[in-house]
């Protein structure tokens, strides 16, 4: 019966020791790693306050500086909607539709199972519809000022004409009076 327990007790100590072995080596990684995640974090946190506060462009470089800095991170695809949305931001003066459509889109591809997958979609169709307003709108303006200046040429015409009209009338009024005073005079003779 003692032989059973220490055979248990030696078993136990190697499998915990077997686990123990495994754990490390296989978490050495995560523990090397987790400074960088701790400062993605702060990086991330840190861009978050920028966008509360309204400043878009030091938001949008810290977000291309965890892009550029850590390229093999667990929230880039955070860090590319934060780009994508930072860029289509309603009251951001800087705001730039077609690059905030390259940062969704690039989520879309690069994570297809990302939590952000379906909320990056409805933005990059939100996106293209907006975009493509915004082409009609521009034709439409263009082809309004070609009509403007179309009007705008055709009431010079109009007006040329009817200064040409208004002297013809006086011509022909002078006319009328000069060949009634010759036949006037004509008649008297």
């Amino acid at each position: 019966m003692m032989l059973k327990y220490r055979y248990f007790l030696n078993n136990k100590f190697i499998i915990l020791i077997i686990t123990l072995i495994v754990f490390v080596s296989c978490n050495c990684s995560t523990f090397i790693l987790s400074s960088k995640n701790i400062e993605i974090r702060e990086h991330l946190s840190s861009s978050k306050k920028l966008l509360k506060q309204k400043k878009y462009e030091q938001a949008i470089k810290k977000n291309k500086m965890i892009l550029d800095k850590y390229t093999k991170n667990p929230w880039k695809d955070r860090v590319l909607f934060n780009l994508g949305y930072l860029y289509s931001c309603y009251d951001n003066p800087e705001k730039k539709f077609p690059k905030s459509k390259t940062y969704f889109q690039r989520l879309i591809d690069e994570f297809p199972n990302s939590s952000l997958q379906k909320e990056s979609k409805v933005w990059l169709a939100f996106l293209n519809e907006l975009l493509s307003k915004e082409n009609e709108i521009k034709k439409l303006e263009k082809t309004i000022y070609i009509q403007k200046t179309a009007i705008d040429l055709l009431k010079a015409q109009l007006k040329k004409i009817k200064r040409i009209d208004i002297q013809l009338d006086k011509k022909e009024r002078k006319m009328k009076k000069e060949s009634s005073k010759t036949h006037n005079s004509k008649n008297k003779k």
